[in-house]
């Protein structure tokens, strides 16, 4: 596993740093910001491409699974600023909202995977078992992942139908059952809120998608293999986009969960979480909280206070993450 911390905020000093040719590559973008977060993760997907080029020059990479995926949502504010931007979903990182916990990942495989936009819910538990079924071992017994390789490869229903969150610092807890979603306890609503609608500012038209695709290292190392990422295909990443009804964003009343009130939301009809449905359901809230409440039981206090070990300075380890002892 390779975990880039870019495009992580880093020191107050310097929250954002990136080459400047790189960022001046991004003046199309308005936010002095944003630009520096954009040429961020423009150097992460060089660093992708160097990757694959690796596998490649090395004669495995036929024999790899390549899954590239983001942990959280972005922070567009607070703590650990980043400038990311979840905008049009609602929340940030470190909130159970759709903008903290909603990502979106691509899977690349040497057999012959259809090019398509999986739909189905997939909880970071699950790649462990459905990882472990692509490369013909058995997963093992009493885990709470699922094994889904089947359904990504071909496109099918899953039977991932459940997702549970339960953060015992903040002290909210939620629920995805279905098409329900369910937010019970106490949220931060600074980082609860609709973010990042200042940060789409385009200069001119900005440049070419698909020729920054076509100029990348990663496509010309798939197409030498045959495996060359048709046009058509790059459009896939369009039906990615969510779109919301903001119209009327300044008036509306956000539901935010706080001392027993709860929000209930359908979330594949309105993935913003705009339109509080608790009252209007009061039976689906009672049975997702009793589902949370069993949950909850089989959660394992974690050990207070964080010990912060000393020997885990990034300075005694030439200022990179290591392992060390």
């Amino acid at each position: 596993m390779l975990a880039h911390n870019a495009p992580h905020g880093a020191n107050d000093g310097a929250i954002l740093q990136a080459p400047g040719p790189d960022v001046r590559g991004m003046r199309h973008i308005e936010s002095p910001e944003r630009r520096i977060f954009a040429a961020m993760v423009k150097k992460l997907d060089d660093s992708v491409g160097d990757v694959v080029e690796s596998l490649s020059q090395k004669g495995i990479l036929n024999n790899t699974i390549i899954l590239f995926i983001s942990d959280n949502g972005a922070m567009t504010s607070g703590a650990s600023i980043n400038y990311g931007n979840n905008w049009p979903l609602r929340g940030l990182k470190w909130s159970p909202f759709e903008g903290g916990i909603r990502v979106t990942g691509a899977l690349w495989a040497p057999e012959k995977i259809s090019n398509h936009l999986y739909e189905g819910y997939i909880h970071v538990s699950d790649w462990l078992p459905t990882l472990l079924t692509a490369i013909g071992e058995k997963p093992p017994n009493n885990i709470d992942g699922l094994n889904l390789w089947g359904a990504l490869i071909n496109n099918q229903d899953n039977n991932r139908h459940e997702i549970i969150e339960i953060d015992d610092v903040t002290g909210f807890a939620s629920i995805i059952l279905d098409e329900f979603k369910l937010h019970t306890g106490n949220v931060v609503p600074t980082y609860s809120n609709y973010q990042g609608e200042d940060y789409l500012g385009i200069i001119g038209n900005g440049p070419s998608y698909m020729h920054a695709i076509m100029n990348c290292k990663s496509f010309k190392i798939f197409n030498d293999l045959g495996e060359a990422v048709k046009i058509e295909n790059m459009k896939v990443r369009e039906r990615i986009k969510i779109n919301c009804e903001m119209s009327d964003f300044v008036n509306n009343q956000d539901c935010y969960p706080a001392h027993g009130k709860v929000c209930l939301y359908n979330i594949k009809e309105d993935p913003c979480e705009r339109n509080d449905l608790s009252l209007e359901y009061p039976d689906i809230v009672s049975k997702l909280s009793i589902r949370l409440e069993c949950e909850k039981q089989r959660v394992v206090p974690r050990v207070t206070p964080i010990l912060r070990d000393p020997k885990s300075n990034p300075a005694l380890h030439n200022y990179t993450w290591n392992i060390f002892k």
